[in-house]
């Protein structure tokens, strides 16, 4: 990305950035951040790690139990083993090297009993935007229903706000409110619901769009450089949403 262009003769479509603090373009970049020992979940024999190469075929039949839905999808490429080859995604053995380029990352749950992988995370990093979506992410069903999902969430939130992130976004299925909870009882605010947003399967060979919930939140101080909404220009009609989910997400 070109940063250092000569804009001097262009303009804004109007002033903004008036209503908050402004800083200089630059290049932004999130590092994945190490997973340490103190980052592990209270999870008796249960750790947490970035996947390893080792680890595509079992993570993709893990994904195949957790998230079927997505076959079909722009996430179906989670069921591909060649996508895990196509240099985006970091292996756990290369973090040392990779943190910063790799845009896309997985944390695994592994039972350290029989080292079985039971949970997983896909995250999706957008460096510029310094912004990190929990793209997706589940457990084995034989692991469901066991109060494992909130301490595996709150371990990898409290994990990536150590990195530079200052946006952190999440898509919720409205067939799992659970993941909605979670949201809304960890300061994510709703951005929006998106009927007909996804494609996913719902079993043989057939497929609808299912409604999804949006969710941001705010960290690191990125909440400093938002424009406020005394200097926004909606449309009545916006505006009376905007208020409306405001109050809501207060």
């Amino acid at each position: 990305m070109a940063l250092k262009l000569d804009m001097s003769a262009y303009q804004p479509y109007r002033p903004m950035g008036q209503s908050c603090e402004l800083r200089d373009i630059k290049e932004f970049q999130i590092s994945w951040p190490k997973i340490k020992m103190d980052d592990q979940m209270k999870v008796k024999n249960c750790s947490l790690r970035y996947m390893s190469a080792k680890d595509v075929d079992e993570v993709i039949e893990l994904w195949k139990n957790v998230y079927p839905e997505v076959y079909g999808s722009t996430h179906q490429f989670v069921f591909d083993p060649k996508w895990y080859q196509n240099g985006k995604l970091l292996f756990a053995e290369n973090w040392q090297k990779e943190a910063k380029e790799k845009q896309y990352a997985i944390i695994v749950m592994e039972n350290q009993v029989d080292n079985r992988l039971i949970g997983v995370l896909l995250m999706t990093k957008w460096d510029q935007n310094l912004q990190i979506e929990l793209t997706m992410g589940g457990f084995h069903s034989d692991y469901r229903e066991k109060n494992m999902f909130y301490p595996f969430f709150i371990s990898i939130l409290d994990l990536i706000k150590t990195s530079e992130v200052e946006l952190i976004t999440v898509f919720a299925e409205t067939w799992h409110h659970k993941s909605q909870e979670l949201m809304d009882h960890n300061g994510f605010k709703i951005w929006g619901i998106f009927p007909g947003n996804m494609i996913r399967w719902t079993g043989d060979q057939k497929c609808y769009r299912a409604c999804e919930v949006h969710y941001y939140k705010f960290v690191n101080g990125g909440e400093k450089y938002a424009s406020q909404f005394d200097e926004w220009h909606l449309s009545e009609r916006s505006e009376k949403l905007w208020r409306k989910m405001e109050e809501l997400n207060e």
